[in-house]
């Protein structure tokens, strides 16, 4: 039909001479039809007779819609009440992610330091930039650390590590006083071995995403946070490959979310993917009762504080994720029998599986010489003699003390000190007060 005639709808094949009559209409001709707004305008040319009815068959769905979204408001508390246990998952969470507290983590220091590093210039080309994640009703933000002389115009074809934070760190620990990344923990290391940008960010509920529109950090909301940065990550960096790094806490968190936005997502695949899960567990519940795992899983669950990173973890192994799993096998803080590395093992050899441990007393969360040289090889890039100073210095914090016997100056002026001992109050308030005397 002519489109000056025709209004948006036609009979497939009907002359325009004369109006057709309604009941031969329903019963012979084909009607086009486009749903929207609930109604259906039928136009013949200007020279018929307009037909402007509804259609009968969108009122059901309308009342059903509407019936729906009240049934969702009124289900709602009930929903949330039982997702939370209720109440029960907040008092799981401040457990979880001690991080939330300002006696553990200054939220403060976290949103001084990301705003300073994102303003300064520094002599060595290095640059940050602060961006806003947003997926659905998580809303968060999170920094980008670019590696000394990167080119901005790279980015969509760069690599990226996507790093989640141990439980009792924030950002801002995870910086040398020179706002350097520090070798010895994960993120410092990948970049000094990549030489790629990586994401930053703090769960929301703690450090520069600690607002007063922030959950409570639960073991649901962390992953949900991990989830969001992800795809803000794969979108970015969208046709790079993609690290995605966790710590202790940090590494189940990572496992749990890289296996969901895989499921969820067409975009992302599992060879444009890899996993490190250093010194972490396969359930939190484990953590705390390793002797009676199927116990503890329950327990956890009934709390609302269960992070099951063991189920995952079987299914990225079976997409064939490139997946490197690392723990210290004289943890203090995970102990033996919550170990994800333990599981992984059992599993049996995989050709994308690596594993790498080392035995070193109260040391969590922080690589050790051996780990950082098997990390290095396992990214594709054995540690070469320009790395002489990062393997030193990540020995003077593995060991507590300096390396050097002819050196007797102390880590402080370089490294967060105690930084190896996380779950220790003294040394994270020293290491607190340090960095905020310096804004």
């Amino acid at each position: 039909m002519d489109g000056t005639h025709g209004k948006a709808l036609t009979f497939s094949s009907m002359s325009t001479m004369c109006p057709p009559d309604t009941r031969e209409l329903d019963e012979k001709q084909p009607v086009k039809t486009i749903e929207g707004g609930g109604s259906l305008s039928v136009a013949v040319d200007s020279g018929a007779a307009k037909l402007i009815g509804r259609d009968r068959r969108k009122e059901p769905e309308v009342k059903t819609s509407l019936f729906s979204r009240v049934i969702s408001v009124v289900l709602y508390p009930f929903k949330w009440l039982l997702e939370n246990r209720f109440g029960l998952a907040k008092l799981a969470g401040a457990a979880l992610v001690p991080s939330q507290f300002e006696r553990v983590c200054d939220s403060e220091l976290s949103a001084l330091q990301a705003n300073e590093l994102c303003e300064t210039t520094f002599d060595d080309k290095r640059s940050y930039e602060r961006v806003s994640v947003k997926d659905g009703d998580t809303e968060l933000e999170a920094v980008i650390c670019y590696p000394p002389g990167w080119h901005h115009k790279e980015c969509e074809t760069a690599d990226c590590v996507v790093f989640n934070n141990p439980n009792a760190i924030t950002v801002a620990g995870l910086f040398n006083l020179d706002n350097t990344l520090n070798e010895s923990i994960l993120p410092g290391a990948i970049q000094q071995i990549k030489a790629c940008p990586v994401i930053l960010y703090d769960y929301r509920g703690t450090g520069m995403n600690k607002t007063s529109s922030a959950p409570w950090p639960t073991a649901n909301t962390i992953v949900k946070d991990a989830s969001a940065v992800l795809k803000y990550a794969a979108e970015r960096f969208r046709f790079g490959h993609l690290t995605v790094a966790g710590s202790s806490l940090g590494g189940g968190v990572a496992t749990a979310s890289l296996e969901r936005v895989l499921n969820e997502s067409d975009s992302l695949t599992s060879d444009r993917v890899s996993l490190i899960n250093h010194d972490s567990f396969t359930t939190s519940g484990r953590v705390v009762i390793p002797r009676f795992p199927r116990f503890a899983d329950a327990l956890a669950w009934l709390l609302g504080g269960n992070l099951n990173a063991l189920k995952p973890m079987k299914k990225l192994i079976d997409r064939k994720v490139s997946i490197t799993v690392i723990n210290n096998l004289d943890d203090h803080v995970i102990p033996h029998g919550a170990r994800m590395l333990e599981s992984v093992r059992e599993m049996g050899d995989r050709p994308h599986i690596k594993t790498v441990d080392d035995c070193i007393p109260k040391v969590h969360a922080i690589l050790t010489e051996k780990i950082y040289r098997e990390l290095s090889e396992s990214l594709g890039r054995p540690c070469p003699a320009e790395d002489e100073k990062a393997m030193k210095m990540v020995a003077q914090n593995t060991l507590g003390h300096d390396t050097d016997e002819e050196s007797e100056e102390s880590l402080d002026d370089l490294v967060l000190e105690g930084i190896s001992r996380l779950f220790s109050d003294d040394s994270i308030f020293q290491s607190r007060n340090e960095l905020k005397g310096r804004y």
